[in-house]
């Protein structure tokens, strides 16, 4: 006796406000944001864990997972101060008209992943 319930998917969808737009948590993935809160900040010991986290996924926690890698390394590369100005930076373009529904989504999600690592920057 299979029932199709018994399948359920662990995948966290995006997750939509009722009025529109995204939640805070859209985009984010769990595991990783419990691994950068253990590490205690944003180090290469924590893009080291992301990626390996990463590696294991599928579908859209895949395409967010690495948004999280990529943040991670330009916090490295740039230093905390990156995550205030690249909030703003994406504040400012979602406010843009001409930005098209895609990208301001996509913009959403990055901003929630940069607010993720914000307090471990």
């Amino acid at each position: 006796n299979s029932r199709s319930s018994s399948t359920l998917s662990t995948r966290r969808p995006v997750r939509s406000a009722r009025r529109g737009g995204l939640l805070p948590t859209a985009g984010r993935v769990e595991a990783i944001d419990v691994v950068v809160g253990a590490d205690g900040g944003v180090s290469k010991t924590t893009l080291e864990s992301v990626e390996k986290i990463v590696e294991g996924l599928s579908g859209d926690e895949l395409k967010h997972g690495n948004l999280y890698v990529k943040a991670i390394k330009k916090i490295l590369a740039k230093g905390s101060a990156y995550v205030t100005k690249e909030i703003a930076r994406l504040e400012n373009m979602l406010k843009d008209d001409n930005v098209t529904p895609q990208k301001k989504t996509l913009f959403l999600l990055r901003k929630n992943i940069l607010e993720a690592l914000k307090a471990e920057a």
